[in-house]
């Protein structure tokens, strides 16, 4: 979507990209007993983590966003699983590693089997495309 289109949507990128300054802002202020493991990247798709000297390991949570209504309006939840595979692979991919595994996370306001099911299926389905596990 162009810059465009996202601000006849509704999307303020210049408060968005001031609010994700912000935010890498306060987490530079994070002290440990211990020297960073953290290495430094430009941009914000994943962090790196270094676990041993040459080996870091990428770690990244992205979520779907506003697709969901889009996918609850024509119902199919199941496209919103496999797009959230595909938005966390895609960062991974982005700092220069391969994508292994991701933690799955669904957040409802109540139980809804169904839901669950589809969200579950698109999962399942983009873990196989990306050759990840979940």
């Amino acid at each position: 979507m162009s810059g465009d289109a996202y601000a006849r949507a509704g999307v303020d990128q210049g408060a968005a990209d001031s609010a994700v300054a912000a935010l890498v802002r306060a987490l530079g202020a994070i002290e440990l007993d211990r020297p960073s493991a953290q290495v430094p990247l430009p941009g914000h798709y994943a962090s790196v983590i270094r676990v041993a000297p040459g080996l870091g390991i990428a770690l990244s949570t992205d979520g779907v966003g506003t697709k969901l209504l889009i996918a609850e309006q024509l119902g199919r939840l199941d496209t919103v699983g496999i797009d959230c595979v595909a938005m966390n692979v895609n960062d991974v991919i982005c700092v220069g590693a391969e994508p292994l595994a991701m933690l799955d996370y669904v957040a409802i306001d109540r139980a809804n089997v169904e839901a669950c099911e589809q969200i579950g299926i698109g999962l399942a389905r983009g873990a196989t495309l990306a050759g990840i596990e979940i």
